[in-house]
């Protein structure tokens, strides 16, 4: 509701002011706020709360719970009324919160600043792709033209390279080449960590290998060891029986 109003109310100020994202999350957060604390609110006497915290402002205390004047002649009907009227006093302080809040936002022109924010820091990150993207032509040109790059590419020519389609007319960079220069260099970083991983696991395997076959040596040697015990027990056994008889 608060962020339908507030919307309302700026195009109503002016067609062309469009509502940020900061401060559409910013208006969801206070209604989330707003909803969690009424919750909360609802199980307690708030009429005696106020009475008692603004005992200096009886104005305000019958500004809430001003309400519809009936007689209540049971203890139930009383509860029921206490409740009615705490639930349009929570409304009230609702409202005039959304409404302080609105007042706030166009007093300092929040809105409008935040959409100059968020306009900045998006052409501060075109600037940076941009000027990566740059950087990464100019960085594959070189590596392109330099004779001793040839050898050290030369695993890598299964992808044919398309440099040359990258350098546009004029020296300026469209979308689409800062998009396909931005990819290039995604997947050369990509194929990089792929062959340090590659080599770790083969250092790994190595190692385990390795493991392998001194546990395997130390199994042979025992169960060799273990023969010859069983070995010696058998011609002990054979010694003893022949000197019983």
């Amino acid at each position: 509701m608060l962020e339908r109003e507030m919307a309302t109310t700026m195009a109503s100020t002016s067609a062309e002011v469009e509502t940020s994202a900061r401060t559409k999350r910013m208006l969801l957060t206070l209604k989330k706020a707003l909803d969690v604390s009424i919750s909360s609110a609802s199980t307690v006497n708030l009429r005696a709360f106020f009475e008692k915290e603004c005992r200096d402002a009886p104005e305000l205390v019958q500004q809430l719970f001003a309400g519809p004047s009936r007689s209540a002649k049971t203890a139930d009907e009383q509860d029921a009324v206490a409740g009615e009227l705490s639930a349009e006093a929570l409304q009230k302080l609702r409202q005039r919160i959304e409404t302080a809040f609105h007042e706030l936002c166009e007093k300092h022109r929040i809105n409008e600043q935040l959409l100059t924010l968020e306009a900045t820091i998006e052409e501060a990150q075109k600037a940076k792709i941009q000027k990566l993207a740059s950087e990464q032509f100019e960085q594959a040109q070189r590596e392109s033209l330099a004779p001793s790059k040839s050898i050290e590419l030369a695993d890598d020519a299964e992808e044919p390279t398309q440099d040359d389609d990258l350098l546009p007319e004029g020296g300026i960079l469209t979308p689409e080449q800062m998009i396909r220069a931005e990819r290039i260099r995604v997947m050369e970083t990509e194929k990089k960590e792929l062959k340090m991983l590659l080599r770790h696991l083969q250092t790994r395997k190595e190692e385990k290998q390795s493991m392998l076959t001194l546990k395997r040596e130390a199994a042979t040697s025992a169960v060799h060891q273990l023969e010859q015990v069983t070995q010696q027990l058998h011609d002990a056994t054979m010694l003893a029986k022949d000197y019983s008889v």
